[in-house]
């Protein structure tokens, strides 16, 4: 049977509040959730991961701030890995990189030349106070000098490091000290902003060699 996208929706966030932290839900207790028939739900959600259904409500309009609400820190990580791979981004989570006597990890690293976006994903339920948004910029300078250190400066093809703060929120603030911050369901929206008005936003620009790999550029050969 085929159902409304309206009724898709509604399980699907049911089936997301419920299962939040890891609890096991029943497919009674999502129907009764839901508003909808035990078989609806049986249908839709059947095999179905949380990552996995929150991208689904996603495309069928849910709000993303409504859907993301009920993931833990690293589904949210997760979401946004699979939102931009679905872009043509090659990613990669939870990276660790060294360089010049420093250190830092990277929560999402995602490239689509010309674009190499530095993600920091923040779960957040409010906007940040002013010495959480300087510890955060802080944060994000030092990823880019490492990795900047690490891509190099000599190549043939041009390339922009960028760093992106990604929220659950509608942020008050879409840039701090020219750092871009959005919310996860204005991520295609940045994208194209980005590719267009990259040298109104902090960067680096770096010169690479010609189809260099995410790998290659973080010295992971």
């Amino acid at each position: 049977m085929t159902y409304s996208s309206e009724t898709l929706a509604r399980i699907l966030q049911a089936f997301l509040k419920l299962s939040e932290g890891g609890v096991e839900v029943s497919v009674e207790e999502v129907a009764e959730e839901a508003r909808v028939p035990r078989s609806a739900v049986a249908q839709v959600i059947g095999g179905l991961g949380r990552v996995e259904a929150a991208l689904k409500a996603l495309e069928l309009g849910v709000d993303a701030e409504r859907v993301a609400r009920h993931l833990d820190w690293r589904e949210f990580e997760e979401m946004a890995s699979r939102l931009f791979e679905r872009m043509g981004f090659e990613v990669r989570r939870d990276v660790k990189l060294a360089h010049g006597g420093e250190r830092c990890q990277i929560d999402l690293l995602a490239y689509r030349h010309p674009l190499l976006l530095i993600i920091d994903c923040k779960h957040w339920r409010k906007p940040p106070s002013p010495s959480e948004e300087k510890v955060m910029v802080e944060a994000q300078e030092k990823r880019m000098r490492i990795l900047g250190g690490l891509a190099g400066s000599s190549g043939q093809s041009e390339l922009y490091l960028i760093p992106v703060v990604l929220t659950l929120y509608q942020p008050s603030k879409m840039m701090v000290e020219g750092h871009p911050i959005a919310p996860l369901s204005r991520v295609r929206g940045l994208v194209e902003y980005l590719e267009a008005s990259y040298f109104q936003v902090r960067h680096l620009k770096l010169r690479v060699p010609r189809n260099s790999t995410l790998d290659k550029l973080v010295g992971k050969r």
